[in-house]
């Protein structure tokens, strides 16, 4: 087996692992290689269209980023770690002009000023985009970048272990083009992505988001937490089929889309009629559910989305890709008539446990951040802040790493590979891979989705415990190929693991918060604003065996404490109805 020594892996195809890279690169530490499964610039990030979040006061002068933070927080429902909101959003306008600086083609208005648009739960106009194409226009940046600096990358590697010994990363193990490679390193950090692939309809693409660092990260004993909190989008296409769950994207809504069900009715003020379809992404998901399932849907089971009330050169300045994407997939003129979508799983927003203080894991010098981690988007996602995130922690992780003395390399147990390979990879079993992964996410999809109760999750994590005792006693079965061997399986493996995680959190929070809705408990718990963590019980194995720890959430610094009392409920109200 080929081994590769670095002093840092960085591990994803995501725009994340860019600028952590390109900040030690350019602090002189150059020893550094990046590994990701799919070429170079094909990221995940491509397909974030809306924009970016900061408070740069462009569009609306009296913004700040303590406004920025208290709206994130609340939005939260105040679970998650505010300390992290804080960092998050102060550091918003330098990461803005940390791209701007490089070049990035961000819309402006006539006298040059940043457009910011509206997005839902904001106070005030903080969105920067670049039409509806900002997540490949920040890929656009980076990418040229980190060429500028001949950083290294390697394609089409797919890893499989994330090794350590003694509570200290040693490396990972991987593959590529047939051959197995381990690539040692003392400090190991994750881009890896979320997983919400783990149900059967999700806005991700199909080879991707299936959460395959989060459960590595498990098996080496690192803590995962409220796996529960999972983002449903309320906009994704419904056909055709090969684009059912592909979102349309919040940029829409940001610029005046409006929800009507089959009978012609603007159904969201009934939901919501102060913020109507700018409220929540919970909420809207939630009323379109609701529509669909009682009747009031298409016959093709979703509402319909109208911007017809919108020119078509204003949605060609401000929504090419969109009204292209839809006119190739569905032969729908946006500017003319409606297009149909429903709900679909969007973004996972928590996974691998770190310490906020150096950003590290349980695990000695191992770093994670963006979607593959936890804290930071609390039970609601705000739209744009996953962007600001890729952008602001990455580079706070390269700090954390070049601000320490770098750890002393230790040789990569292979036997233990060797081992995990063998008894997993190698051996042959009756069970068709692709069909069990797809019964995994069905279930996901059918009983813990947007809505969901005690009977239905029951009858999930059975479901799920009866699946994972077929592996164990069947197997799966084995492909000639190498590489489809190993990676068709270790989805399953990966997959089953989390939706356990998920099933099982869904089933101990007992309360709706945000984007985990109860219909039996449709309150939040006061007395549970908690996290869930899932602590791997020194088994080293692909099948889950984890013991649930609860924890207090963090409580917000003085300055987030006075801001929420100051904070003008009615002023952001008053912005929904002037927006609309």
């Amino acid at each position: 087996m080929n081994t590769i020594k670095k002093s840092v892996v960085i591990v994803g195809s995501w725009g994340a692992w860019l600028r952590c890279a390109i900040h030690l690169w350019e602090q002189w530490m150059e020893d550094i290689l990046i590994v990701g499964d799919r070429k170079f610039t094909d990221a995940h990030t491509t397909q974030a269209r809306g924009g970016i979040n900061a408070a740069m006061a462009t569009m609306d002068p009296e913004d700040n980023t303590l406004i920025h933070a208290i709206d994130t927080y609340k939005e939260w429902w105040y679970i998650g770690n505010p300390h992290l909101v804080e960092l998050l959003t102060s550091h918003g306008p330098e990461a803005i002009n940390d791209l701007i600086e490089r070049w990035a083609n961000f819309h402006r208005e006539e006298n040059g000023a940043l457009t910011q648009r509206f997005f839902w739960a904001h106070t005030y106009r903080r969105t920067v985009f670049s039409w509806d194409v900002t997540g490949k226009e920040m890929i656009r940046v980076l990418s040229t970048w980190a060429n500028d600096l001949q950083i290294p990358y390697l394609e089409n590697f797919y890893v499989y272990n994330l090794c350590s010994t003694n509570n200290k990363v040693t490396g990972i193990a991987g593959f590529k083009d047939n051959e197995y490679i381990n690539i040692q390193a003392p400090i190991v950090v994750f881009a890896t992505g979320g997983y919400s692939n783990i149900y059967a309809r999700s806005s991700s693409r199909n080879k991707e988001n299936y959460g395959d660092g989060i459960a590595m990260a498990h098996r080496a004993w690192a803590r995962i937490g409220d796996m529960e909190l999972v983002q449903f989008h309320p906009t994704g296409l419904v056909f055709p089929k090969a684009h059912e769950g592909e979102l349309v994207t919040e940029a829409m809504r940001g610029e005046g889309w409006l929800l009507f069900n089959k009978n012609n009715e603007r159904f969201m003020e009934k939901y919501s009629p102060q913020k109507r379809e700018l409220d929540a992404r919970d909420v809207v998901a939630r009323a379109n559910f609701k529509e669909i399932q009682e009747g009031r849907g298409t016959s093709n089971g979703g509402v319909l989305l109208d911007v017809s009330h919108l020119s078509k050169e204003y949605l060609l300045d401000r929504l090419p890709k969109m009204y292209s994407m839809i006119k190739e997939y569905n032969n729908i003129d946006i500017a003319k008539e409606p297009v149909e979508v429903a709900p679909t799983t969007h973004y996972s927003m928590w996974g691998i446990w770190f310490n906020h203080t150096n950003m590290q894991t349980d695990i000695e010098w191992f770093f994670c951040a963006g979607e593959c981690s936890m804290w930071v988007h609390g039970a609601n996602r705000l739209g744009g802040n996953s962007l600001l995130e890729t952008m602001v922690f990455w580079k706070l992780v390269a700090e954390k790493i070049l601000s320490q003395e770098l750890p002393i390399t230790q040789e990569i147990n292979n036997e233990d590979n060797k081992a995990f390979k063998k008894t997993y990879i190698d051996k042959n079993g009756l069970l068709d891979p692709e069909e069990t992964l797809q019964a995994i996410r069905q279930t996901l999809w059918d009983k813990v989705g947007i809505v969901r109760n005690e009977e239905q999750l029951q009858k999930a994590y059975k479901q799920l415990l009866a699946i994972e005792e077929s592996i164990k006693q069947q197997g799966l079965t084995t492909h000639k190929e190498k590489g489809t061997n190993l990676i068709s399986k270790m989805k399953v493996y990966n997959v089953l693991t989390l939706a356990l995680m998920t099933t099982k959190g869904a089933l101990i929070r007992k309360e709706s918060r945000a984007a985990h809705y109860r219909e039996d408990y449709p309150t939040p718990d006061p007395d549970f604003q908690k996290n869930i963590l899932f602590v791997n019980d020194k088994t080293y194995s692909v099948y889950p065996n984890f013991r649930i720890e609860l924890c207090d959430c963090t409580m917000p610094s003085k300055r987030i404490i006075k801001g929420l009392e100051q904070h003008d409920e009615k002023k952001r109200l008053a912005n929904y109805t002037h927006h609309e």
